[in-house]
């Protein structure tokens, strides 16, 4: 078994109930939220830094998650009528950003927590905006070798009942 998928422990990973669109998108917010590109804002509650993500963009940095509707081909979509297009392209939008907030909501919400800060800008407007912040103490299981903090088992059989922090769940021990 490879040990890292996208530079996290497999396992640990496994345990935690992620899957591989889920690292792929924390590698992309890990990678991404030390850039001054990233718009940032520290959260008093957490006493840390939280990041701010644009959807639109994420779609563009990740399409390897967002495939379209496989009647279309890049053939077939250039041959649309603009109009077409459009309608296309604005249910693809919703699509992606509808197939983000189910990422973002499941298992992934275990390592990338959410805070919302809302504000009055200069208008006297109210703004809500979400800021995502790294669980540090799921983080360091996923980018370290011990086992034992996620899995705690009994029995040496192939399958086994193992728990976590949080769920009781099935787990496949592979042997080392």
């Amino acid at each position: 078994m490879k040990y890292t998928i996208e530079g996290f422990n497999q396992r640990n990973a496994i345990a935690l109930g992620l899957n591989s669109e889920d690292l792929v998108l924390l590698r992309w917010f890990v990678d991404f939220k030390n850039t001054s590109d990233m718009k940032k804002k520290y959260i008093k509650q957490v006493n840390d830094m939280g990041y701010w993500i644009s959807y639109s963009y994420l779609i563009e940095e990740l399409p390897i998650l967002f495939s379209i509707h496989p009647q279309y081909s890049i053939q077939n979509y250039d041959e649309l009528p603009g109009k077409e297009k459009f309608e296309l392209n604005k249910k693809y939008i919703k699509a992606c950003k509808q197939k983000i907030k189910r990422i973002m909501s499941g298992n992934l919400a275990k390592v990338l927590l959410r805070n919302k800060s809302t504000e009055r800008d200069d208008k006297g407007k109210v703004k809500s905006e979400i800021y995502v912040h790294i669980n540090p103490a799921v983080f360091k299981l996923l980018i370290s070798d011990d086992i034992a903090g996620v899995q705690k088992c009994t029995t040496d059989t192939v399958v086994q009942k193992c728990t976590t922090d949080t769920v009781v769940q099935k787990c496949t021990i592979y042997p080392s």
